[in-house]
């Protein structure tokens, strides 16, 4: 779970909230705003991953992608205001926390087996939810692509 809420920050940062300094033609503006986030990132990882292993560098990586969600919010407004669509995003966060707590609930076994049947499931899980939340109005885009009416 700690993996999946920093890849879910990471992509929220990366493809929609750090594009605000891409569409204002400022990159360098993006590596002002990346500098703290790697130099927080390297040192979460020295003070996180000898005492706790692989959690430490998962709550490493979420506390970093916390920030650099942060830091692409704020800073990039000022460069280009991008929208942010809050229904949206609960529902999202929503289907989500649905497939996380159902993971938790089953309580599969390690192993990589298990972990692609986790992923798996996962995704069903939130594709089941996203449908049922009608995320961004996804309903009407799966009845278009399979020619169903709406």
């Amino acid at each position: 779970p700690w993996i999946a809420a920093g890849a879910l920050m990471h992509g929220m940062a990366v493809h929609y909230f750090s594009q605000a300094f891409l569409l204002a033609r400022q990159p360098m503006a993006l590596v002002w705003c990346m500098l703290p986030v790697v130099a927080v990132y390297a040192v979460l990882n020295i003070a996180l991953v000898r005492q706790y292993g692989p959690g430490g560098a998962a709550i490493a990586m979420v506390a970093t992608q916390a920030l650099h969600l942060v830091l692409a919010i704020i800073l990039g407004r000022g460069h280009f205001p991008m929208p942010l669509r809050w229904a949206t995003a609960g529902k999202a966060i929503v289907a989500a926390a649905i497939m996380l707590a159902t993971l938790r609930w089953l309580d599969l076994p390690d192993g990589v087996p298990w972990l692609v049947a986790q992923t798996s499931l996962g995704a069903t899980i939130y594709g089941v939810g996203a449908l049922a939340l009608d995320i961004a109005h996804c309903r009407a885009r799966l009845a278009r692509l399979l020619w169903l009416p709406a």
